[in-house]
């Protein structure tokens, strides 16, 4: 952890990572994260967790972290994410209610960047800026691996990566519009 940069490759290193992510979180005035193509971790229903990957790369659901409830999370989303169906049809519903419900959220500001935006730093890679104010993190995570740094020149970029795609976002209202017109959409079709 006092490394620039720590890298879990292995199950047990990504435990301890995750575990040490949890901490954090819990403690944090902020989190901003930015999901280009699915669902982050702290935002996911059980089921849509266990259809993306499985229970080796979870993290905790928000309803579970401990966060304190002054934590102020801020969520930019691909549109794609939320027409991506990941497990069947009520499992995405089920996701999809879930975002709404979180979005009306006075501590939670979930923003969709629409499929015109054009390129922008996030289509990238999904990261997590976590701060404090004692601490300030970056998360990036992929398939195979975790990476956590609290680099002074890589926090600033992901802060300013993720202030570039929220000034594209549609505001709060409008994305909790766009995602309750999926749910609606994806009922028609069930």
């Amino acid at each position: 952890m006092n490394d620039r940069l720590w890298t879990a490759k292995t199950d047990i290193e990504r435990e301890q990572q995750n575990a040490a992510m949890g901490v954090f979180e819990c403690v944090a005035s902020q989190i901003s994260i930015m999901a280009p193509i699915s669902i982050p971790c702290l935002l996911r229903t059980s089921d849509y967790s266990n259809a993306a990957d499985g229970p080796v790369f979870n993290r905790w659901p928000l309803k579970s972290s401990g966060m304190d409830t002054d934590t102020k999370l801020f969520v930019v989303l691909g549109q794609a994410v939320i027409h991506q169906q990941v497990g069947n049809l009520a499992v995405m519903i089920e996701q999809l209610r879930r975002l709404v419900a979180l979005s009306e959220l006075p501590s939670v500001d979930i923003r969709i960047i629409p499929f015109t935006s054009g390129w922008y730093a996030g289509m990238e890679g999904a990261f997590e800026l976590v701060e404090s104010s004692r601490f300030e993190a970056v998360l990036m995570e992929t398939r195979t691996s975790l990476s956590w740094t609290h680099d002074r020149d890589a926090v600033d970029m992901a802060r300013e990566d993720f202030d570039n795609a929220k000034a594209i976002a549609f505001n709060a209202a409008t994305s909790r519009k766009i995602i309750t017109e999926a749910v609606a959409h994806l009922e028609r079709q069930g």
